[in-house]
């Protein structure tokens, strides 16, 4: 019988129970605490060394017709070959421009320069707002203060656009002197065989007359002279031809009206490269501003969590120095 009562106490148990473990929780309320204060306190100075960042944005688009009134004037007067050019970067490709194409043309030229500099810029991110459409773009960049972040963008926009101004200026003024170089040939072959015309004419002219004063043809023997070959043109006599012939080296040069439609577009083509040079290949929704309030770097929520990373901390030691103590009572009572 008192065997019987005594086996319910035969030995302490190897796991404590709830009550023993907030018990134990409770007296290892210090170290808890001083573990939750250590964490809050290196969470406050990871916060305090590691600066906030701030990040400016700007929203771009399409060009406008202002920000590419030199670019679209001179595709104008640019040939369809050579305007196929600006646009296509193809020679053997003649379809139709539209002021539509050059402006993605130079927008997807700006975005594509933005790209290539983006991994040497902090923060730099580059962001479509429509899916359906690569514009407008949300372009941002990070610095450690807010003036410097507006200044870096504002900075990293300027110089693509002037970076990109002038790569399309020498290229225009590349396809410009082609331009020039073809017309002036163009102009040159067309004198050439005006002169090469006017010459013949005034030969034939010339042995006209002297065939009228072999055959003693001096005033006109017919009627209808419209329809005379140069075979024929001694019948006018030799008085008209000697008058003719006169005429003939102070007559003008006889033109093509494309002679002087090629005049006229070298006339504007040099024109052009006098006026100063108006081109943007994007322009501003929104343009750089100083942002308002730093990155959001969740501090209340780190602060929290690093109270309940020491919290957590403290009663794992609690209960480790606990068991160790329960531990050694052990083989205290064993020995």
């Amino acid at each position: 019988m008192s065997a019987r009562h005594a086996q319910p106490h035969s030995g302490p148990s190897n796991e404590p129970d709830l009550l023993h473990l907030l018990l134990a929780l409770w007296q290892g309320r210090i170290t808890i605490l001083i573990c939750a204060t250590l964490a809050a306190v290196l969470a406050a100075g990871y916060l305090w060394f590691d600066k906030p960042r701030w990040t400016a944005s700007a929203l771009i688009t399409l060009p406008g017709d202002a920000d590419m009134a030199g670019y679209t004037s001179l595709t104008n007067i640019l040939t369809p070959v050579i305007a196929s050019k600006v646009v296509n970067n193809a020679m053997d490709e003649k379809k139709p421009v539209s002021n539509g194409d050059i402006k993605e043309m130079n927008f997807s030229r700006a975005m594509a320069m933005l790209d290539a500099q983006g991994p040497g810029i902090v923060g730099f991110k580059a962001e479509a707002q429509d899916k359906e459409m690569p514009w407008p773009v949300k372009i941002s960049v990070s610095a450690d203060d807010a003036q410097s972040a507006a200044r870096e963008l504002d900075s990293v926009l300027m110089a693509t656009d002037m970076q990109l101004r002038q790569a399309v200026k020498e290229e225009l003024n590349y396809l410009i002197d082609t331009r020039i170089t073809q017309l002036n040939t163009f102009i040159s072959a067309q004198e050439t065989v005006a002169e090469e015309k006017k010459a013949d004419r005034l030969n034939n002219l010339k042995q006209a007359l002297l065939v009228a004063r072999e055959a003693n043809v001096a005033q006109l023997s017919v009627q209808q002279v419209s329809t005379l070959n140069n075979d024929a043109l001694f019948v006018l006599g030799s008085d008209a031809l000697s008058a003719m012939i006169d005429n003939e080296r102070s007559r003008p040069l006889q033109l093509s009206d494309s002679y002087y439609q090629l005049r006229q577009e070298l006339l504007e083509l040099k024109t052009f490269r006098q006026q100063p040079f108006q081109y943007s290949a994007f322009s501003y929704i929104v343009k750089p501003t100083v942002p308002l309030q730093p990155d959001d770097r969740r501090s209340a929520l780190l602060i929290v969590l690093a109270l309940l990373a020491g919290v957590i901390t403290g009663a794992a030691i609690t209960i480790a120095r606990k068991g160790l103590q329960h531990a050694l009572s052990q083989q205290t009572q064993l020995a």
